[in-house]
């Protein structure tokens, strides 16, 4: 259970030298999948004044900068009028270039002001809520959120792929920019929101596990309602739900919380990949939780420790997400069925009616072969 779409507002504290021009009440709000929407006030600054003002990123704790962040529209290289009223630009995160995914627990922010034609003030910015982790707390717990940048990527296996299954023909598949978990869902988070805990293995930092499609429409809704967010789903028929409340199949209108669709896991799973696993074409026991005394291919046995692990177990894959490969089953939109049965290969969703969901991913006493990317 990991796609969402998120609003939220984090305040900047800024440490200003005593200087007239000023930059204030700078405010951050989530805008859509793609979007960073940065508010701020100026004083000190004449009517027609040219200013440029400039957004700078550091992932070590202020220790070094990137480059001035080049995807900014808005009020950024124009005229702006002095005053209270704050102004707005606009950050296209996805859109940055090299700039793949959210994480980490020492971003840091810079804003130069520059004010033409001759002084420029620096101003140094603490995130207060780890804003570049997207973490949002909900009900005593925290939820981290990736950002991936979409695209085309062959799904399914080739034939030639040791263990590919009939139902994995592989076909060209085009996925938009989302957003997803960076873990499983953990006991904690699960429990702290619906008010009860169904897994079998006990443990706050354990994936919920035991939980039915309908038990993660439902998680899904209710961290939407909490969060302000429109729900996703008619909890009632599964069917998923625009911004307005009205039906629909174009999953770029859903705003709230939301299952990945099975194109979207598998894009998020395979990292760039396109080897039976995200780690190459083996998959030891040191990198997923699966059955060791079953590996694949004829590689050599691993570990086979008969119960889940924590969801941030091994090491990330090339996205930042955790446990894409084994320890429990991840459910998807999708019902299961012929990828033939779709005619667009663009946000496709399998097929439009079913008997089963699609579940991908494989689990902690499954055989290696039920972790590869295409199985399902």
């Amino acid at each position: 259970m990991r796609t969402k779409q998120v609003y939220f507002i984090l305040l900047l504290l800024f440490a200003f030298s005593a200087q007239a021009q000023q930059i204030s009440d700078v405010q951050f709000k989530k805008e859509g999948l793609d979007k960073v929407r940065i508010y701020y006030t100026l004083s000190g600054i004449e009517k027609g004044t040219t200013i440029e003002l400039s957004l700078f990123l550091s992932k070590d704790g202020g220790i070094t900068y990137s480059g001035a962040l080049q995807m900014i529209e808005g009020d950024v290289n124009r005229y702006v009028y002095d005053g209270v009223a704050a102004k707005t630009m606009l950050w296209l995160v996805l859109k940055e270039p090299n700039y793949y995914y959210l994480i980490g627990d020492k971003i840091r922010f810079k804003v130069k002001l520059k004010i033409e034609p001759t002084k420029t003030v620096k101003k140094e910015a603490v995130v207060i809520n780890t804003f570049a982790n997207y973490t949002e707390t909900a009900s005593g717990f925290s939820l981290d959120m990736v950002a991936i940048k979409g695209g085309s990527f062959m799904m399914g296996s080739p034939k030639s792929e040791v263990n590919h299954g009939s139902s994995e023909t592989q076909h060209q598949v085009i996925v938009s920019d989302f957003f997803m978990g960076k873990y499983e869902v953990s006991q904690q988070e699960y429990e702290s929101l619906m008010g009860k805990n169904p897994s079998s293995f006990k443990g706050a930092n354990l994936p919920v596990e035991s939980v039915s499609w309908f038990d993660a429409i439902k998680y899904c809704n209710a961290l939407s309602k909490k969060e302000g967010l429109p729900v996703a789903y008619n909890q009632s028929t599964g069917e998923l739900l625009d911004a307005n409340g009205n039906k629909t199949t174009d999953i770029t209108k859903v705003v709230g919380y939301r299952l990945p669709t099975e194109a979207e896991w598998e894009f998020a799973a395979r990292a760039g990949s396109s080897t039976a696993f995200s780690t190459g074409d083996n998959l030891t026991t040191n990198q997923a939780n699966y059955d060791g005394n079953y590996p694949y291919n004829g590689n050599a046995k691993g570990e086979y420790r008969s119960k889940t692990v924590a969801v941030n177990s091994f090491s990330a894959n090339n996205f930042g997400l955790y446990n894409m490969h084994g320890n429990v089953w991840e459910w998807c939109y999708d019902w299961y069925g012929s990828y033939s049965d779709i005619s667009n290969n663009t946000n496709p969703i399998y097929p439009k009616k079913g008997s089963y969901r699609v579940e991908r991913g494989g689990c902690w006493f499954n055989y290696a072969e039920n972790c590869r990317s295409a199985y399902r």
